[in-house]
This record gives C-alpha cells, structure tokens and sequence, in this order.
C-alpha cells in the first residue's frame, strides 16, 4: 500500500456525496471500499504509474496561487 484515505466522491445514481475508503497500491491501482474493515473492493482502478504524483492539499493549493 502506498496511500489510504477517506475520500467523499459524487454517486452516479442519485448524485449525493458518499465517503469511501481508498487505498492506493504502489503499483498504481486505486481500490475503493465502504470501510477501512472490509475486504471486498466495491470497484478497482488501474492509474498509469506515470502519472502517480501525490501532493498533499496545502501543496496543491500552494502551487495554484
């Protein structure tokens, strides 16, 4: 594992914000869970290591201004 966290995104169906448990692997997939205690992904995705390059929000919102 390489980062875990919650993080509220936009359902598709009924558009409200849901808090999910994602866990991002060092080889570049990014899963999603209801909670840090399950053990089944509700979906999985694959990020091209090339664009793995994290920054923390005080760095992003650092770099905008």
């Amino acid at each position: 594992m390489w980062v875990t966290n919650f993080i509220y995104f936009e359902g598709s169906v009924l558009r409200r914000w849901k808090k999910n448990w994602f866990v991002l692997y060092t080889d570049g997939v990014l899963k999603y869970f209801d909670s840090p205690d399950s053990h089944v992904a509700e979906e999985a995705f694959l990020i091209p290591t090339k664009l793995l390059g994290l920054k923390t929000a005080h760095q992003v919102t650092y770099l905008l201004s």
